[in-house]
């Protein structure tokens, strides 16, 4: 996930042209998401411009995917690797605010460039 601090914008784009595979299997289309979702969370812990938009963008694409399937939070959060209780806390915190509110230009062109 180191690459995802580096820039979370090109995570964004890489994970988003992923799920844009017309083939993909639903379950399949809940990890991919869910790992863009953990990768920006992590950024988010970390400051990175962004992240938090992203996160919430990708939190939210997961939780539909994910009820369809009827997936547990806590059987979702096992597939990757880390702390599923402070996880699950900071989904919580980040999903059940309103969306966050979009960078300015400034802060986008300061984001992009790092």
């Amino acid at each position: 996930m180191q690459f995802v601090q580096m820039n979370v914008f090109e995570f964004e784009e890489c994970v988003s042209s992923r799920l844009k595979t017309k083939k993909l299997a639903p379950a399949e289309r809940l990890g991919i998401t869910y790992m863009g979702f953990v990768g920006a969370l992590s950024a988010q812990r970390m400051g990175s411009q962004g992240s938090q938009q992203i996160a919430w963008t990708f939190g939210k694409q997961v939780q539909k995917v994910q009820k369809s399937l009827a997936v547990s939070d806590e059987n979702l959060c096992s597939i990757v690797p880390g702390d599923c209780e402070t996880r699950l806390t900071r989904t919580k915190l980040l999903l059940d605010g309103a969306a966050p509110p979009p960078l300015t230009e400034k802060e986008l062109s300061s984001a992009h460039r790092h």
